[in-house]
């Protein structure tokens, strides 16, 4: 079943133009971190207050690679980070989607202002539908009384288009998402 919903994940993903990438554990993802940031040649990365514990060991990873961190919670300095580092509360393999749940603005922010977005995603979270989903974001929310203001269900990379219909990728948020599935 597991390995059913992580083919249809990522799947559906793929289509929807994330990048979907598998490790066995949080080591070997803070270090595929490192590499994405060290191939994009990104100058600043801003990692989530949501990675909690692990925020160290991948900080190490990405100054290691040559990165800088960004050290803030404000909109702008955030923005100006070119990889922003999170994570998902929730895989949904009906849609591709990510959810994420955060109680602060800074997580939130990290994960959808720079120029490419690198979500972590235990397998263990992944589910089936948007029922599901929805279900357990209300026993969250509901059920243990954990006001999560900022949810938010991310489809891909930002795109928008105009009155032309003309698709451009990017202009509202990151431009490339990466899915890292841990476990």
């Amino acid at each position: 079943m597991r390995e059913s919903l992580e083919a249809s994940f990522t799947a559906r993903a793929t289509e929807l133009g994330s990048i979907v990438l598998s490790v066995s554990g949080i080591e070997e993802a803070a270090d595929l971190v490192a590499s994405l940031a060290r191939d994009a040649g990104a100058p600043a990365v801003v990692l989530s207050e949501s990675l909690a514990s692990h925020s160290d060991l991948i900080a190490e990873k990405v100054r290691k690679a040559g990165c800088a961190l960004i050290d803030s919670a404000a909109p702008r300095p955030v923005a100006s980070a070119y990889l922003g580092v999170g994570v998902a509360a929730l895989g949904v393999a009906e849609t591709g989607s990510v959810l994420l749940v955060e109680d602060g603005l800074q997580p939130k922010l990290a994960a959808t202002l720079p120029v490419a977005s690198v979500l972590l995603l235990r397998r263990a979270d992944l589910v089936a539908g948007l029922d599901e989903a929805g279900r357990l974001l209300r026993d969250w929310v509901v059920g243990t009384g954990r006001r999560a203001p900022y949810a938010t269900f991310v489809s891909g990379p930002s795109r928008t288009s105009d009155v032309e219909k003309t698709l451009t990728i990017g202009v509202h948020g990151p431009g490339r998402q990466y899915v890292i599935l841990i476990g």
